[in-house]
């Protein structure tokens, strides 16, 4: 379960990362 959360806690990040750089409007 750890490992499951801490793969889907990167993509999470890494997405955030994508949302943050192409709308910086946020």
């Amino acid at each position: 379960m750890s490992l499951n959360l801490t793969m889907w806690l990167q993509d999470w990040q890494d997405w955030l990362c994508a949302v943050g750089l192409n709308n910086s409007d946020w």
